[in-house]
């Protein structure tokens, strides 16, 4: 991996923790949480 890689992963991170505060915490949308926390999920 070379160093533009790790920033593209670096600020795919920030933008995926953005989209769960925005999206699902600070609405209260929690119908949110499988499409966020993926197939693993489990409620």
């Amino acid at each position: 991996m070379n160093s533009s890689d790790e920033v593209s992963l670096e600020e795919r991170n920030k933008a995926e923790i953005h989209r769960w505060y925005d999206e699902m915490y600070a609405t209260r949308n929690f119908e949110l949480m499988p499409e966020l926390a993926g197939p693993l999920y489990i409620r």
